[in-house]
């Protein structure tokens, strides 16, 4: 009977989830870096089928022909009347353009006759899902979870030849796991004096549509996660002389240059976000800097201008955008090691340049010390890792996306990066080494080989998995 009772506990877990939906409005981020809307969502009969009539989310309508896919090739425009019988939204995106996930959530792809490769995420807390069509490439497997603002796909032109009409991104909202009804993001609110105000989603197209609300983060819609509050601010400048922890649930802001003393230890916890206000600052580390996070609760070192952990630090909303070169590095003296895991490291690697002589490549990791980094996210700095002197050994991290190079190693000697992800299953470019390679470039001197042929993060759900399968019989055979 024991057994029995846990069996019937871990089946309610995995196939019975919590009923309701629970905050399904303000939800979801835009699904690229830089939008222009190209389509809108029709609320009458959105199948795909023109009958002349065109229902915009504001009660707008156009029943002249106007409405047709063939006039939405430069945007929507001040209208807004594209187009007839649209299901979704279209964004314009180029060929291979970064898809972003809008929220988190629980990774389907599949190949549709009209939208071509496309990828589903099961939102499970507001009960929807978001679909992304006519993709070029799929970035996540299926059954693995993306986190919001994860690459989960590139955009592309697959699908019906009727369908599309160019590269773009066909964004939709469905309700439930599968199937289910579409939904317009953009809600239903009709201006005074619209001719509809009453939504045919809730009536005579009820069985094709639902009206779920307002379901962007802001108006109009951005990347700003919802319902984030700004963490408080911990202002950071100058020496630390004594060992020191940074804990979780605050933003750690660099506001001038902050060095770790010889002989002391500043040890970040699990999810401690450190911030840097301005180009000019660094950490410097001349004693110990230990940085090890978890799976779930990442240590992240990035820009002011980051909104997307700990908040809208700098209060701009969205006036600003991080960058690479937002701040200089953790600069890693001689004297000075980092035992760095599990932490996320971007927008740094500013280059120092003086008017009198050479400048300084300082990377997002500049290292004349020793360095020790594992499962961490290396990317959107100049130089992600800059090796000046010292020893330096990397292994099952994630290193793309840096302009200029991944890895660099100035001197005699070999930095090792092995086991890690570089952007591309051909592995960092080197022209000597790996001239075929289109991942972040490398220097010579790097040590890259083997290297991962997926992101280690899309490696986690199956460990995971299985070890909790093997968990749940070693639990119901006690």
């Amino acid at each position: 009977m024991t057994r029995l009772l846990k069996l019937f506990c871990i089946t309610a877990i995995l196939f019975f989830p919590a009923s309701g939906v629970l905050g399904q409005e303000y939800y979801l981020t835009i699904p690229l870096d830089n939008y222009v809307v190209r389509s809108l969502f029709d609320h009458d009969i959105p199948n795909f089928i023109e009958n002349d009539n065109f229902i915009r989310y504001d009660g707008e309508q156009w029943t002249d022909g106007s409405a047709s896919r063939y006039n939405c090739a430069e945007g929507i425009g001040p209208d807004g009347n594209c187009y007839d019988g649209h299901n979704g939204i279209d964004l314009a995106a180029s060929m291979g353009t970064n898809v972003l996930a809008s929220a988190t959530g629980t990774v389907s792809n599949y190949f549709d006759e009209c939208g071509g490769d496309t990828t589903r995420l099961w939102h499970s807390e507001v009960g929807y899902s978001t679909l992304y069509a006519h993709l070029s490439d799929q970035l996540f497997p299926n059954g693995s979870t993306a986190d919001r603002f994860d690459v989960i796909a590139k955009s592309g032109n697959s699908g019906g030849p009727n369908c599309t009409t160019g590269a773009h991104l066909h964004f939709g909202v469905r309700e439930g796991q599968t199937g289910g009804r579409r939904a317009d993001p953009y809600g239903w609110d009709p201006e005074p004096g619209a001719p509809v105000q009453d939504d045919p989603c809730e009536g005579y197209s009820s069985d094709l549509c639902v009206n779920l609300g307002y379901l962007w983060t802001t108006d109009p819609p951005s990347l700003e996660p919802p319902g984030e509050d700004p963490l408080p601010i911990i202002p950071v400048s100058g020496n630390i002389r004594e060992n020191t922890t940074w804990v979780s649930g605050f933003v750690y802001l660099i506001q001038g240059s902050v060095t770790v003393v010889e002989g002391v230890t500043l040890e970040t916890l699990p999810g401690v976000i450190v911030k840097f206000q301005n180009t000019s600052l660094a950490l410097n580390i001349n004693g110990t800097l230990f940085s090890h996070g978890t799976s779930d609760q990442k240590i992240h070192f990035t820009s002011y201008k980051d909104d997307t952990v700990g908040g809208d630090s700098n209060g701009d909303g969205n006036a600003t955008s991080p960058a690479p070169q937002d701040w200089v590095g953790i600069v890693i003296g001689s004297s000075g090691s980092a035992d760095i895991s599990n932490s996320v490291i971007r927008y740094g690697g500013r280059y120092s340049y003086s008017w009198c002589c050479n400048g300084i490549y300082y990377g997002a990791l500049r290292v004349s010390g020793q360095l020790t980094l594992a499962n961490s996210l290396i990317n959107e700095n100049n130089y992600g890792v800059y090796r000046n002197s010292g020893t330096v050994n990397i292994t099952q991290s994630s290193i793309n996306q840096n302009e200029s190079y991944g890895v660099y190693h100035s001197g005699t000697g070999t930095t090792t990066a092995q086991n890690s992800w570089w952007g591309d299953v051909s592995g960092p470019y080197n022209p000597n080494q790996n001239p075929n390679g289109t991942g972040d470039r490398v220097s010579d001197n790097v040590e890259f080989t083997p290297w991962l042929l997926e992101e280690p993060i899309k490696r986690l759900f199956s460990c995971f998995f299985l070890e909790f399968i093997y968990t749940v019989f070693i639990w119901l055979y006690e």
